[in-house]
């Protein structure tokens, strides 16, 4: 398990406006007390929880902030949040079958360039976002069952669980 993750940033303002909307919907707010002046950047975590942490700030060295090649932050949900706010599309939502059976992602880039992944699989914790990646995939392929149980039947006449994983 990680305690925090940081990636560096060149527009600030912008990218506080990206995480702000991106991280709300996994119940994550910014720390008021934190300043571009702060050592630590600008820290977003759960109310009540010090840990984990996800943290922006600009690069230590002075140095321009870049995307890292092979890098790759992933967050349970909010793929739409990051594209209505100026993230990039880099896969829509869908099953991933070469990583599992249950592997339910999407793929964007920030503003500044850095890849992310918004996953649901089985086993994460059940954390429900307001833009749900399972909602937005039912409704993309047109499902209007009643969701009661993870076994429902699907539009496809698939079990439910087959196409989209539990959330």
């Amino acid at each position: 398990m990680f305690s925090h993750i940081m990636i560096g940033a060149n527009n600030v303002e912008a990218m506080l406006a990206f995480y702000d909307s991106v991280l709300a919907t996994l119940g994550l707010a910014r720390d008021p007390v934190q300043t571009a002046d702060s050592p630590a950047g600008f820290i977003w975590q759960r109310r009540g929880q010090r840990w984990p942490q996800f943290a922006l700030t600009r690069p230590f060295d002075g140095q321009a902030a870049s995307a890292g090649n092979g890098v790759q932050v992933s967050f349970v949900a909010a793929w739409q949040t990051a594209i209505d706010h100026g993230g990039s599309d880099e896969g829509e939502p869908g099953i991933r079958p070469q990583y599992s059976d249950d592997f339910f992602a999407a793929y964007c880039r920030d503003p500044e360039g850095n890849k992310l992944c918004f996953v649901h699989a089985h086993d994460l914790p059940q954390i429900i976002a307001r833009d749900s990646l399972l909602s937005r995939y039912l409704n993309r392929i047109g499902y209007r069952g009643v969701m009661r149980t993870p076994y429902t039947i699907s539009r496809t006449g698939l079990p439910l669980e087959k196409i989209a994983p539990r959330c």
